[in-house]
């Protein structure tokens, strides 16, 4: 009997620690936090691919070429402030030459669409309806997706430790805080985002985009869950999680055609001019 007693006070002190640690776990979880970021200046790099292309001649036996192909790509630094391990859902969407407005040509009335997105590459176009004239306006840009390619990966992380980024660029690129002033050894790629943050952990990350319009003047970087606050008009939205989540948006402008020089890839930074770093609000979906 005193046996039976004893292993029921064990098991009842074992389940009362298991819930003590999954109910902390929970509270650190939904604690307010903003992660400590850096984001460097985009780069680009062209990389020799080999690629099989249709032949006329022999409908059943692809060519072989071998063909240049740019990619534009951001080294970022992410730092979970917290004494706990916490689950970041971060994304990042790149906006090629956005527009802050769109003008009716009927009313000439200037439709704000700062926040709102572009089509993705290869998509129909985005639209705005403007109430007074009933014209739907294209949303002007386009939206593109981080992309992986172990490949292209592991090529630019040659690159970088050919020519590694120099140290005033760490302290110069836009941050909340400087985290490093060099390169970390390992390099994540986005899909490495899913994987939970450690105690104040620093990760370094590698955001590569393809398939940009060469003549490009505008990028607009858009990164969403570098924090968990929310916004929400009544308690009842926040019930119903009908609230805003906030999103981080960088927009780098460039002169005219200044990157088809030769020797912007050695200091991108300076032909890049950040305008308007500012927190947006989007619907949470």
């Amino acid at each position: 009997m005193k046996r039976m007693t004893l292993l029921v006070m064990l098991l009842a002190g074992l389940f009362a620690t298991s819930l003590a640690t999954t109910t902390f776990e929970a509270q650190a979880q939904n604690a307010e936090w903003t992660l400590k970021y850096q984001c460097l200046n985009p780069k680009f790099i062209n990389i020799e691919k080999v690629v099989t292309v249709p032949d006329p001649e022999n409908p059943d036996l692809p060519k072989i070429e071998v063909r240049q192909e740019k990619y534009w790509y951001q080294v970022i630094y992410l730092k979970n402030p917290t004494e706990e391990k916490i689950t970041v859902p971060f994304e990042s969407l790149l906006l090629v030459d956005s527009v802050d407005t769109v003008e009716d040509p009927d009313s000439g009335d200037e439709i704000d669409v700062s926040n709102l997105m572009p089509a993705f590459k290869g998509e129909k176009p985005n639209y705005i309806v403007n109430e007074k004239t009933g014209n739907r306006l294209v949303i002007p840009g386009t939206a593109h997706k981080p992309v992986y390619d172990s490949v292209v990966h592991n090529k630019i992380i040659e690159d970088l430790r050919i020519k590694p980024i120099q140290t005033h660029k760490y302290k110069k690129c836009y941050n909340n805080g400087v985290i490093v002033t060099k390169p970390l050894e390992k390099y994540e790629n986005h899909l490495d985002l899913v994987k939970p943050f450690e105690a104040e952990q620093v990760r370094q990350f590698l955001l590569v985009f393809k398939d940009l319009d060469p003549g490009f003047d505008r990028l607009v970087y858009r990164y969403s869950g570098l924090t968990n606050k929310y916004e929400f008009k009544t308690e009842e939205d926040k019930l119903t999680g009908k609230g805003s989540k906030r999103i981080l948006r960088l927009t780098y402008t460039r002169p005219g055609d200044e990157y088809d020089t030769e020797d912007v890839n050695p200091e991108p930074a300076d032909l890049f001019h950040i305008t308007s770093p500012e927190w947006i609000l989007e619907p949470i979906r």
